[in-house]
């Protein structure tokens, strides 16, 4: 307001005066023209009080008519240009930020590390001992597969794939048996993990990861479409899954790996609940379909789909009916896995500079 004040007075002056000094020029050349501006009292003398006056109101007018359009130029100037800036800069933000933690991230795998060691020496072991019993060499399964893995919480999952013949069930406690007391013999801890046997490994730094192992057996039609059974040694059930088809899930869709790498960051640093076999299911699909912009829209993209699926009774294991992720969930952790991908998301579209609290 103060602005657009100062403007208009100076206008409604600087009109003023240039009205005033314009007629005041024309009246005397005309008095010149007629002989009787021979001197400045006869200019003055004869000059029109009443036009002067009229030529100082339209000076007035003019001038703060002018500079209120000026002001009001330059004020809707500088609106857009700082909306413009806004619009463009943050976003401008995420991109970049999330460019640099990806770059992070895969930087913080080391090209030999001491966890593959490990598995290489269980997965050798496996494929010895169970040498003359396996359809197809031990297979390496999830995050690490799908080249999904996060440097921190991914640990290595190999399938045993067993040939006709022995039950599931048999297969099932037969590795648990053979495998538990060679490897804690050499330092190993071994443990019947529902599906799967589970290796914990101590590195020397102190800190442990998983290298689980899962027993599988071919179906009928397994070399042509890949589905196996499992045994689930809790509810004493068997279940169909496709090792060779969730392997698959990102095959060519760079951009989906790099999305679900960042959601994994911000499910570690938030903790919150957030199963990887739905992130494995939701992110390839929702970029395959509509992504791939940028980086940080893909990330949104992301979130916003996967909180809208929490709103669903099932989100289902794409190569097993009758495998509803969410059954894992009580309504209570739906609702807070939900609200808090929701809360994320209003914080990067209200500011992209957000993606420090979460990355």
């Amino acid at each position: 307001m103060k602005k657009a004040v100062k403007f208009t007075t100076i206008g409604i002056i600087s009109g003023v005066i240039l009205f005033l000094m314009i007629y005041g020029i024309s009246q005397l050349a005309v008095q010149k023209k007629d002989g009787k501006a021979k001197t400045l009292k006869d200019y003055l003398d004869n000059l029109n009080i009443d036009e002067l006056k009229k030529e100082a109101i339209k000076g007035a007018f003019v001038g703060g008519g002018v500079a209120l359009g000026i002001f009001g130029i330059k004020a809707l100037f500088e609106y857009l240009r700082k909306n413009e800036s806004g619009k463009t800069s943050t976003p401008f933000y995420g991109e970049k930020f999330v460019r640099n933690k990806l770059k992070e991230i895969k930087q913080s795998f080391p090209e030999f590390s001491e966890e593959e060691l490990h598995f290489n020496l269980i997965n050798n072991f496996c494929a010895t001992e169970f040498e003359n019993e396996l359809a197809i060499p031990p297979k390496l399964h999830g995050s690490r597969a799908k080249k999904v893995s996060h440097p921190t919480s991914s640990d290595y999952d190999i399938a045993l794939v067993f040939n006709k013949g022995k039950s599931i069930e048999e297969r099932y406690e037969n590795t648990f048996n053979r495998l538990k007391p060679v490897l804690e013999k050499i330092g190993y801890t071994v443990r019947d993990q529902r599906f799967s046997t589970g290796i914990i490994v101590q590195k020397d730094d102190g800190s442990t990861f998983s290298i689980d192992i899962l027993p599988a057996k071919v179906t009928s039609n397994f070399h042509s479409n890949g589905d196996l059974i499992i045994w689930n040694s809790v509810e004493k059930t068997r279940q169909k899954t496709n090792i060779i088809g969730h392997n698959r899930q990102f095959t060519g869709n760079l951009e989906a790996r790099d999305t679900t790498l960042l959601i994994k960051e911000i499910k570690n640093k938030t903790g919150m609940k957030l199963l990887s076999p739905i992130i494995n299911k939701i992110v390839p699909d929702i970029i395959r379909r509509k992504g791939g912009y940028s980086k940080f829209g893909n990330l949104k993209l992301a979130i916003g789909s996967l909180a809208r699926k929490f709103d669903n009774m099932t989100i289902q294991d794409p190569f097993n009916s009758n495998n509803n992720y969410l059954e894992k969930y009580s309504v209570k952790e739906k609702n807070q896995t939900q609200n808090l991908l929701y809360d994320i998301l209003d914080d990067l579209n209200e500011n992209p500079k957000n993606l420090e609290k979460y990355l």
